[in-house]
């Protein structure tokens, strides 16, 4: 009668224990919110380790996986070596590729991995460079046709239509680069959308102010830093 009555005592203490244990578990949801805070204060270090705990409970959340990529940029401007830039855009490429693989029809998803090969290319050699134009322009292209008014596909597509070609010509000469290693773009459309707002483009006059001026104006095409 008394190891009965152990046995349902030792039951109940484990029941409590454990529902006292999953009870302090954080959420995916609890860590996305404690990642998205110290996204916004720039912690890029703080909120990686609160979107890497929640991708655990949820690997297959595309704007988590588009977060973790973005943070993973933001590490890259304050590593201290080349090496290290590569390493951390190698690893933001590869959940901005994952991101767009499980969310075909997300717009930031498709432009991820964009933004991941621009800010690389000032680290990479010439091949690589030249390599990444057109993987870069097919990334914009399916996310302007997802979200016709997404900004920052704007941005990117601007800065490869009027710079890249030229920049990329000069710096590899032996590596045959033309024009149509970038896929053709609508230039005239897009100089007519940063030059007057339009229905399609209704942030245009704002963008352009951040841009310093139309398209022929631009320095590069490296990604700045208001492209995260």
């Amino acid at each position: 009668m008394k190891l009965s009555s152990s046995i349902r005592i030792f039951v109940v203490v484990s029941a409590l224990c454990l529902g006292s244990h999953t009870g302090s578990a954080q959420t995916a949801a609890q860590f996305i919110a404690k990642g998205d805070a110290s996204d916004r204060t720039f912690d890029a270090g703080e909120a990686l380790k609160s979107y890497l705990a929640a991708e655990k409970q949820e690997p297959k959340n595309v704007q988590l996986l588009v977060s973790i990529a973005r943070q993973y940029r933001h590490l890259m401007t304050k590593a201290p070596t080349d090496k290290e830039k590569l390493r951390l855009g190698g690893s933001a490429l590869s959940y901005g590729l994952k991101a767009a693989a499980l969310g075909p029809h997300d717009s930031d998803a498709q432009l991820s991995t964009a933004i991941t090969y621009g800010k690389m290319l000032p680290f990479q050699g010439r091949q690589a460079q030249v390599d990444a134009a057109p993987r870069i322009k097919a990334a914009v292209d399916r996310a302007l046709h997802l979200n016709p008014r997404n900004d920052s596909a704007w941005h990117v597509l601007g800065r490869c239509t009027s710079r890249w070609p030229t920049s990329a010509v000069s710096n590899a000469p032996s590596a045959g680069f033309s024009m149509a290693r970038c896929p053709s773009a609508p230039t005239r459309k897009l100089s007519r959308a940063l030059t007057r707002p339009s229905p399609s483009i209704p942030a245009a006059s704002a963008i352009m102010s951040n841009w310093g001026g139309p398209m022929p104006k631009w320095a590069n095409m490296t990604m700045p830093a208001s492209i995260s």
